[in-house]
């Protein structure tokens, strides 16, 4: 069922890759399959930052693609960001 659909949506437009990534989406939902992320650091959590040694708390993450990296933006600076390995957990 679903190449015939992925074919109909190939034929009426030129951008079907945009329509497939939002499909495929769809059938790994309805599958029961879930996107894990691989991020150390959660929202609201305190962490330690290695270059200044200060305990801030995550604001938010986001993953860089083509850096294959997640960054985090923190509550006490939001105009910086921070790499994995710039952030310590507190023991």
């Amino acid at each position: 069922m679903w190449r015939a659909v992925i074919a109909a949506i190939r034929k009426k437009t030129p951008y079907w890759r945009l329509f497939l990534y939002s499909f495929v989406f769809m059938i790994k939902q309805k599958e029961g399959m879930t996107m894990k992320r691989n991020n150390k650091f959660e929202a609201d959590e305190v962490v330690i930052l290695i270059s200044t040694g200060e305990k801030v708390t995550i604001n938010k993450s986001s993953y860089i693609a083509n850096m294959k990296r997640y960054s985090y933006t923190i509550k006490e600076n939001p105009s910086m960001f921070y790499f994995e390995d710039e952030l310590q957990t507190i023991d």
